[in-house]
């Protein structure tokens, strides 16, 4: 992932905000709508300039050996941060496995799900915005799991490069504010990470494994949700606080929120976000 070229530029042109606009401005080209109709990236054309020079202010401030190693996503993900500053905090992380046909080497073994075999291939793991926008992935060849990836790969670098967190003082303040929140699937379950991580103040999201009682249908109430893409749909639902981990030093407190579906079926999603929730909110 590092571009050795484009770090040395960086270096030389540290502290130089239009230099440094020199290097990113194809991400903002991306980004930018037509001129014609008098606006760029959905704001006036009176304010252009205003919004670029807060972008480029941001990025002055990243750490210089982070930037070259990610390069466009921290641009990405920065002005997502301008667009809508209050949907910067949730990040959905997604681990995809990449069949290796080649026989130059012999990678490990992974289980391919839409195959059912296990095959020789890597592991991408992808970071996404609330919008479905990539900001960035890893590849691992040896897979160490997600657990592992998100705390020593994934975590590490959101601490340096999510825009808009909440000051020392802010969290001193609201024992219930989080950093940001990172959502992923069932294979990142743990209450021993999701302690870890309310220790940073990072907020964890994924379905729960090893459900085995049912809640009361009668517990359940219609609530008219909005999708991400502009719809609306009914869903039963139903929240608690419970305890979760089986040893002492994984125990933590955490939301439960499930859904009732037409066959019965309950979906358990459970967050150590309590001020997303329904009920909290």
């Amino acid at each position: 992932m590092e571009n050795t070229g484009q770090k040395s530029e960086i270096k030389r042109l540290n502290g130089n905000p239009e230099s440094l606009l020199a290097i990113i401005l194809p991400g903002i080209c991306i980004r930018a709508t037509s001129l014609a109709s008098g606006q760029t990236l959905g704001v006036p054309h009176a304010e252009h300039q205003v919004v670029l020079q807060a972008l480029v202010r941001q990025l002055s401030q990243l750490d210089l050996e982070l930037f070259a190693k990610l390069g466009s996503c921290c641009v990405d993900l920065l002005w997502f941060a301008l667009e809508d500053p209050a949907q910067t905090g949730v990040l959905y992380v997604d681990g995809h496995t990449r069949v290796y046909h080649g026989k130059q080497t012999k990678l490990p073994r992974h289980h391919v799900a839409r195959q059912r075999l296990c095959m020789r291939a890597t592991t991408d793991y992808w970071v996404n915005g609330f919008n479905g926008l990539p900001f960035f992935k890893l590849n691992c060849a040896v897979d160490p799991g997600m657990i592992k990836v998100l705390e020593n790969e994934i975590v590490p670098t959101l601490e340096e490069i999510v825009p808009n967190q909440p000051t020392e003082d802010e969290l001193k303040k609201d024992q219930l504010l989080s950093r940001f929140r990172i959502v992923f699937d069932r294979e990142g379950y743990s209450p021993g990470l999701f302690r870890r991580m309310n220790k940073k103040r990072i907020a964890c999201q994924t379905y729960r494994k090893f459900v085995t009682d049912r809640w009361p249908e009668d517990e359940f109430s219609s609530h008219r949700i909005k999708l991400m893409m502009g719809g609306e749909a009914d869903m039963k639902l139903a929240e608690r606080g419970v305890l979760i981990g089986s040893k002492p030093s994984d125990k933590i407190w955490v939301v439960e929120i499930r859904k009732l579906t037409p066959d019965g079926r309950q979906i358990s999603i459970v967050s150590t976000e309590w001020k997303a929730t329904p009920t909290h909110s």
